[in-house]
C-alpha cells in the first residue's frame, strides 16, 4: 500500500507534517471551480490554464481561499466544477460554459471525533472530489475522482448565541465583497473595479509632468480597453473640473482638448 501522510505528536506550538512523493499532482489542462452563494455579489472562480500546475487562484484577485464571515443567517455554497483540454486561453467566463462541465463529484465530510479536547472548537470538514472525463473516456485502472478537490472547512469559533437580527430601519451591512482579500496586482485591479481616472489639472502639472500623465493614461486606457474589462466606460474626471468624459472603446473615443494642449485654468 502506498505510504500516507503522517503527522508527528505536537509539542508545545509546533507540529510535523510528512507528505509522502508524488501524493499531491494536478492534471495540467484547464480547470476551474467556480463557487457562488446566496450572499449578494459574493461569487468566485478558481482557474489553472492549460500547461500549469498548482493550486487554482481566484480568478481576479489571485487568493486561493474563500474566506466567508460570520453571518445571522445560514449560507449556502453552490460549487461546478469545469475542465478543458485544450491549448490556448480561456477567461473564467469562458470555462464555466456548461460544455465543458465535469462529469461528476464526490463528496465526504468530518467531524470533530468524540476523542477530541473539549477545548478544540466544533468543526466540520467537506471534501469535494472532482471526476473530470466521463465513464466512457476512463482509462482502464486510471481511478476516478483524482482531478481536483475543494476542501470546505467550517469551524464554530464563537459559543455565544447569534444576537437577533438589527432592527429593519437601521442601514444594511455593506457589501461583503469588501472582505475578500485585495487584487495581488494592478492588472487583478483593472479587471476587477471600475475604473475612474482623477487627473490633476492644476498649474504645477504643466509641462513634463502633464506629458507623462497623459502617456499613462493612453496607456492604461488601451490596455483596459482592449481587454474588455471596463465594460460600462473608462470614466475620465479633472481636479478643476466637473466635467466627466469616457472611454468606451477603441474607435471614435472622445478625448478633452484640454487633456492634450494645456493644464491648469486654460
Amino acid at each position: 500500500m502506498a505510504a500516507r501522510p503522517t503527522a508527528s505528536t505536537p509539542v508545545g506550538a509546533t507540529v510535523n507534517i510528512t507528505v509522502p512523493p508524488r501524493v499531491v499532482y494536478q492534471k495540467t489542462y484547464h480547470q476551474a471551480i467556480f463557487i457562488q452563494t446566496n450572499i449578494r455579489n459574493n461569487s468566485s472562480t478558481f482557474k489553472s490554464d492549460y500547461g500549469t500546475s498548482g493550486n487554482m487562484p481566484d480568478a481576479i484577485s489571485g487568493s486561493t481561499t474563500f474566506p466567508i464571515a460570520p453571518r445571522n443567517t445560514p449560507v449556502e455554497l453552490n460549487i461546478s466544477a469545469y475542465y478543458a483540454d485544450i491549448p490556448g486561453k480561456l477567461t473564467a467566463k469562458a470555462i464555466r460554459d456548461p460544455k465543458y462541465a465535469s462529469s461528476k463529484l464526490d463528496v465526504h465530510s468530518s467531524t470533530k471525533p468524540p476523542t477530541a479536547s473539549p477545548d478544540v472548537p466544533d468543526y466540520v470538514t467537506y471534501f469535494v472530489f472532482v471526476e473530470d472525463t466521463s465513464d466512457a473516456a476512463q482509462v482502464a485502472g486510471s481511478g476516478q475522482f483524482d482531478d481536483a478537490v475543494v476542501t470546505i472547512h467550517v469551524v464554530k469559533t464563537n459559543p455565544n448565541p447569534i444576537p437577533p437580527p438589527p432592527p429593519s430601519n437601521v442601514i444594511p451591512g455593506y457589501n461583503p465583497v469588501l472582505d475578500r482579500p485585495r487584487p495581488s496586482t494592478l492588472e487583478n485591479y483593472l479587471r476587477a473595479y471600475d475604473v475612474v481616472f482623477l487627473l490633476d489639472d492644476s498649474g504645477s502639472m504643466q509641462g513634463e509632468r502633464w506629458t507623462e500623465a497623459r502617456n499613462a493614461l493612453d496607456g492604461l486606457a488601451n490596455y483596459i480597453l482592449e481587454r474588455g474589462w471596463d465594460s460600462d466606460g473608462i470614466d475620465l474626471r479633472f481636479l478643476n473640473s466637473n466635467d466627466l468624459f469616457q472611454f468606451k472603446d477603441l474607435t471614435g473615443v472622445q478625448v478633452p482638448p484640454i487633456f492634450f494642449y494645456c493644464c491648469g485654468r486654460c
